[in-house]
């Protein structure tokens, strides 16, 4: 006796998809209405949602017009040169194509779309027409084929991160490895699918696997770990929500008692499964189950064997399943053979004949379906071809363009590079004049100031020191030569440092060197030099400064602007008066304001404006000293540097008070 169909919900779970399709009942007339809707849909991308609903929705109910309107939206979408609704179109057709067994159809359909959509890159198309193709392979019982296929759909989906499609796909692998004999690696994918699953509520996804992983123990005849597996099945499914996949563990357990020889434990399982197949209505799984107790009860009781194939033959009439009718007539009439009704077992095989022939018809009608199809594909085929050729040469002559005027940009853009390079050049060239230009007023200057004031002051000395030696020389005329010549070396000095640190400033920039200072120490030691200079003139310097006052400042750019301001508030002077030095916080921000006060000749109003300009000309001192008018200059440049200021107030013949200020460091 022949061994009872699979259950188709078993043959969905493993080579069509995971989430099963409603399959209810539906008129031809609301497939038409569905699609009507979906063909007054202006845009291409909406068109493309309603004819995926009409698939989803009538597949399984009306497939032919379904593959009628789904050809309808190929023809347009390829007319239209959409390629992703093409290859969508495609994909669909080939589905249905797998699901009524024209396999050369769908693989055709399926080939074709993987070609568009590896063309445009849409990922989730690949996927879905690779595994249509395994799926074709499957049922053609190219094994191997299947899993490359299924391997390049896991691929990908890895890549996307979908879950989901990973699952779908190692159910697939599994299954396929499973047929093809090759058990451990079937395993494999069931348990590493599992794997993923892990932490999650209980889903259809994770009782179809430890079904599939239990039967895989089965065939391997290990039946501790097969019942492990099934009985986990079982728990987890036996709830109204998981009713027909109930059936899955409830078979596969019975075939495990049976094949241990405890068929009143098989009977109880496929009993417990017919129940659900009535409740669910079921009519194929209910016959499946009935021809297995039959099998069963074939030896023992065969008239209940007799009695639930008939059942199971009734049922299947009105399912149309004419080769599930076959298989339980097969096991039919060798039961009526061995119980010497002849008559009846005869009548079976006239009816098995006419079923077979009526098949026999159907399939040559389904191959003439197949070939008028094939050719209707390759008509479509054909058009895409010439569009694809067109959009070629549409595609070069937009690339020619883009060529044409990328050289015209790369032109411009050389002669824009020139342009500039050449522009570079005369600002260098502008700017290198420029640098000539104040190289020779700074060695004009420089030349000036040696010339005049540095020859003048340094000029005197020999003169002054061979008439101190000369023992006719009057003492009182010797300490005046004394005098006279400390002054004027001080000058020399004072022009030598003024000159250095000017020059640097021109060739080198200024150049800071922050840190915090103490003001009472720094004012002491420039004090401590200028002092001399004062007690020859007699002037009297008031240091007003409070002790603790801390700035963040370069020493060095203080030292000068402090001696500086000493320097010239002294040469100003009048012999035997005052200068004043104070300090003082600013009230608009953090600064300290020092103040140099003289009491001398002061400023005249038209010399005022370029008091701290480098071209500005020295004035000669109360005592005849010479200048060389770069000290106020480099003072103003070295105030602003450490973000301070410098200005001044004067009145002439009254005396002047000069400013400047340095940023204070906050000692709250």
């Amino acid at each position: 006796m022949r061994k009872a169909c699979t259950i188709p919900l078993i043959l969905a779970a493993i080579f069509v998809v995971i989430s099963l399709p409603a399959r209810g009942q539906t008129s031809s007339v609301n497939t038409q209405a569905e699609a009507s809707y979906a063909y007054n849909y202006r845009d291409d991308s909406l068109q493309v949602i309603a004819y995926d609903s009409i698939f989803e929705h009538f597949q399984y109910s009306d497939p032919d017009t379904v593959i009628f309107y789904i050809k309808q939206g190929l023809t347009r979408f390829t007319n239209h040169k959409y390629k992703k609704g093409a290859a969508l179109m495609l994909s669909m057709l080939a589905g249905i194509y797998s699901t009524l067994d024209m396999l050369e159809n769908s693989q055709k359909a399926a080939s074709e779309a993987l070609n568009i959509f590896t063309e445009i890159d849409y990922k989730k198309g690949i996927v879905n027409t690779n595994n249509i193709l395994g799926i074709v392979q499957g049922k053609k019982g190219n094994y191997p084929e299947a899993i490359r296929h299924f391997l390049i759909a896991m691929k990908i989906s890895e890549g996307l991160s979908d879950t989901s499609a990973m699952m779908d796909n190692y159910i697939k692998l599994g299954k396929a490895s499973e047929l093809s004999h090759n058990l451990d690696k079937s395993l494999e994918y069931y348990q590493t699918g599992l794997n993923l699953q892990h932490g999650r509520k209980v889903n259809d996804i994770i009782i179809f696997l430890y079904n599939n992983i239990g039967s895989v123990y089965l065939e391997k005849k290990d039946y501790p770990n097969a019942f492990k597996y099934l009985q986990k099945a079982y728990t987890e499914s036996n709830t109204p929500a998981f009713a027909q996949i109930h059936i899955l563990p409830l078979q596969n357990l019975s075939i495990m008692y049976s094949e241990q020889g405890d068929t009143v434990m098989a009977l109880s399982y496929l009993k417990q499964a017919m129940e659900i197949a009535l409740k669910q209505h079921l009519p194929t799984d209910y016959a499946n189950i009935l021809t297995a107790m039959a099998q069963l009860q074939e030896k023992a009781h065969p008239d209940k064997a007799i009695a639930l194939l008939n059942d199971a033959l009734q049922t299947l009439k009105s399912t149309g399943e004419k080769s599930m009718e076959v298989d339980v007539l097969d096991n039919l009439i060798p039961l009526y053979k061995a119980r010497g009704n002849y008559k009846e077992a005869y009548t079976l095989l006239e009816q098995e004949k006419n079923l077979s022939d009526s098949m026999l018809n159907i399939n040559k009608q389904r191959a003439m379906a197949n070939m008028e199809t094939l050719y209707d594909l390759d008509k479509l085929n054909s058009k895409v071809q010439q569009l694809a050729v067109a959009e070629r040469a549409q595609k070069h002559k937009t690339q020619t363009f883009i060529a044409i005027a990328l050289l015209l940009c790369i032109f411009l853009g050389i002669v824009v590079y020139f342009l500039m390079k050449t522009r570079r050049l005369n600002i260098a060239l502008s700017n290198r004049e420029e640098g000539l230009h104040k190289a020779n007023a700074i060695r004009n200057k420089l030349v000036s100031i040696v010339s005049h004031d540095l020859i003048s002051s340094i000029g005197f000395m020999p003169v002054a020191l061979r008439l101190s030696r000369n023992g006719s020389t009057a003492p009182g005329d010797k300490d005046a030569l004394l005098n006279q010549l400390e002054v004027n070396a001080t000058s020399a000095y004072e022009t030598l440092q003024n000159m250095l640190d000017w020059g640097k400033t021109q060739i080198q920039g200024v150049k800071l060197k922050l840190t915090n200072i103490d003001v009472t120490a720094l004012s002491a030691e420039v004090l401590q030099f200028i002092q001399a200079a004062a007690t020859n003139k007699r002037v009297n310097i008031e240091n007003n400064v409070s002790p603790g006052l801390i700035l963040h400042a370069d020493p060095n750019h203080f030292k000068f602007i402090f001696r500086n301001l000493l320097s010239n508030a002294i040469k100003y002077s009048h012999p035997g008066s005052r200068v004043e030095v104070n300090a003082r916080k600013s009230k608009d921000g953090p600064f300290i304001i020092f103040s140099v006060k003289d009491h001398g000749v002061g400023i005249s109003k038209d010399r005022m404006p370029g008091i701290f300009e480098q071209s500005v000309v020295s004035v000669i001192g109360t005592n005849k000293e010479k200048g060389n008018g770069i000290g106020l200059n480099l003072c103003r440049e070295f105030a602003k540097e450490n973000g301070g200021d410098i200005w001044v107030e004067s009145i002439e013949g009254e005396g002047s008070v000069f400013y400047f200020s340095f940023r204070a460091v906050n000692q709250e």
